[in-house]
């Protein structure tokens, strides 16, 4: 685990051999359920973005998913909907995320909460997941560090195409992965059954305790405002 600046920390993936890289791609991810009419997953590597909007239920009620859960699907839908044009050599490959729940089942490889659980298994299924694990790394980032995929995720197209221009970066709206509405299914199907009389309780998620940083998760995890609309 390294430090990488004040506002983020770059964490290793398990089992990630170290070896030299030529260049450094970047996938950054998140996911809304508050601060906006239009929540979402929205996922962002070098000016491609995608984007799957969340369903009411998923943001209110009586099983709407916690937001590590939709954070952690964010990065899982950048593996799937990127992954397969990255190359397997020569190149580190870094998630940016702000949920220090999503960093710390990277890094250690363990997830505790069973929809949590279920992401990781998702993941490590990914055959790309499987071919760039030795090239990949997960940094917890916070503030203004993840402002693309913040603004996307809130559906804050203008602010988007804005950003875009300011950094002199070709803005390019791919298609996601089918396999991302196809976890996002099944999350659901797990949260429902888990709200039946008579379901188990969950046992504390990985994080619990002391984590790879500080006390936990960090508080207002993924309850940024975002950019300004």
């Amino acid at each position: 685990m390294t430090s990488a600046g004040a506002s983020t920390l770059a964490v290793v993936i398990k089992n990630r051999a170290y070896r030299a890289a030529t260049a450094t791609i970047y996938m950054a991810s998140d996911a809304a359920k508050d601060g906006t009419a239009t929540p979402a997953i929205a996922g962002h590597m070098h000016g491609h973005m995608w984007r799957v909007a969340l369903q009411p239920g998923d943001v209110t009620g009586p099983h709407d998913m916690p937001i590590p859960v939709l954070e952690f699907a964010g990065i899982f839908g950048n593996y799937a909907t990127f992954g397969p044009s990255l190359p397997s050599t020569g190149v580190d490959i870094v998630s940016l995320t702000d949920s220090l729940t999503s960093a710390d089942v990277l890094a250690s490889g363990r997830a505790g909460a069973p929809l949590m659980r279920h992401v990781h298994a998702r993941l490590a299924a990914l055959p790309d997941f499987d071919r760039l694990r030795e090239h990949s790394l997960v940094e917890h980032c916070y503030g203004e560090t993840n402002i693309l995929a913040d603004a996307d995720s809130r559906g804050y197209d203008n602010v988007l195409r804005q950003l875009c221009v300011n950094l002199n970066m070709h803005y390019v709206r791919v298609e996601p992965s089918p396999l991302i509405a196809e976890l996002l299914d099944q999350l659901r199907a797990i949260r429902r059954r888990s709200a039946e009389p008579g379901a188990p309780d969950a046992p504390p998620a990985a994080h619990d305790g002391v984590g790879p940083v500080g006390n936990g998760v960090r508080v207002g995890e993924a309850d940024n405002p975002g950019p300004p609309d």
